[in-house]
């Protein structure tokens, strides 16, 4: 005689690999993204071939290929509102990335500013007096 114990709700299993999926996925792009940095328009096209479950990769460098294919082979049988939260994360994460980029830009541009005003200030106090010039040059 068998007897259910009924511990979990009919269909958790699957929807447990589900979540197992989705988590894998979350942490192999929080792993790859480093490799985007600084090249915002590879990680949107990337974000595109996820989105469209690979075919899209026209503009998407060849490094990318591998890990993209290993992030395919979980979300291709993913339901539409998991890969929406997948998609969600990764536009969250990109944002962030996006951020980080523009603000160490600007910190780069008041660094070249500064060096320039500084240039600036070099060449004003290294004014030849042409006059004092020809005189020394005449006399030795």
């Amino acid at each position: 005689m068998v007897k259910t114990a009924f511990l979990l709700k009919e269909g958790t299993g699957e929807r447990h690999g589900i979540e197992l999926q989705v988590a894998y996925v979350f942490g192999k792009i929080e792993g790859l993204y480093p490799k985007f940095m600084m090249n915002d328009y590879q990680r949107a096209q990337f974000e595109l071939a996820i989105r469209t479950d690979g075919k899209v990769t026209t503009n998407l460098n060849n490094e990318y290929l591998d890990d993209l294919e290993d992030i395919l082979k979980f979300t291709k049988d993913l339901p539409r509102e998991d890969l929406d939260n997948v998609m969600a994360f990764a536009e969250s994460l990109s944002g962030d990335y996006r951020k980080a980029e523009d603000s160490e830009l600007e910190q780069r541009r008041l660094l070249l500013e500064a060096q320039k005003d500084k240039i600036e200030a070099a060449k004003a106090d290294l004014k030849v007096d042409y006059n004092n010039f020809k005189l020394l040059t005449k006399l030795t």
